[in-house]
């Protein structure tokens, strides 16, 4: 089973998926955990934005390489394997070897709050915060079409409602 959580930087999809990987730990023989951040080209290979890198669009993430590694993991028998990252929704090709989708919102205050004391990739210009959102607006929503969870960064995370969307589509998966 193929678990995606989508969202924009700084919602909450990594501590969502970490938190996973440990509970499934206990059930399953292998469970892994797939960031698309360790995808992304190397620095001097992304795409440029007024001269400044630019890791928010899907030109900036190796996609044929993370599609390549979840074929090879997903049909390994009593295992789940987790993706998470702001455009793992970008690309159909990609989104359909997910057999469970799990989408984060937050508000555009709440996320520039957060990625201000965000210091991954040092002091960000304000335009490029900006320019952050309007990119996963454009690039990183989920088809409203497919079915998934949606959940709400700016709240406590539901846990076991995640768990019980999980165990539905495993089944299925």
């Amino acid at each position: 089973m193929i678990i995606g959580i989508g969202g924009i930087s700084r919602s909450g999809k990594t501590k969502l998926a970490k938190r996973l990987k440990t509970y499934f730990k206990k059930q399953y023989k292998l469970v892994s955990l797939f960031s698309m951040d360790n995808f992304m080209y190397s620095h001097d290979k992304l795409p440029l934005t007024k001269n400044y890198v630019n890791r928010e669009v899907p030109e900036a993430i190796n996609f044929e390489k993370l599609i390549e590694q979840l074929k090879v993991a997903k049909p390994i028998p009593n295992s789940i394997v987790i993706v998470e990252g702001h455009l793992v929704f970008a690309k159909p090709n990609l989104d359909e070897l997910l057999d469970c989708r799990i989408f984060f919102n937050i508000d555009k205050a709440t996320f520039i709050e957060r990625k201000v004391k965000d210091g991954r990739w040092g002091k960000l210009p304000d335009w490029y915060i900006d320019y952050c959102w309007q990119a996963w607006l454009q690039y990183g929503q989920i088809c409203e079409k497919r079915v998934h969870l949606s959940l709400d960064g700016n709240r406590k995370l539901p846990f076991e409602c995640v768990l019980d969307y999980i165990y539905r589509y495993e089944k299925k998966a």
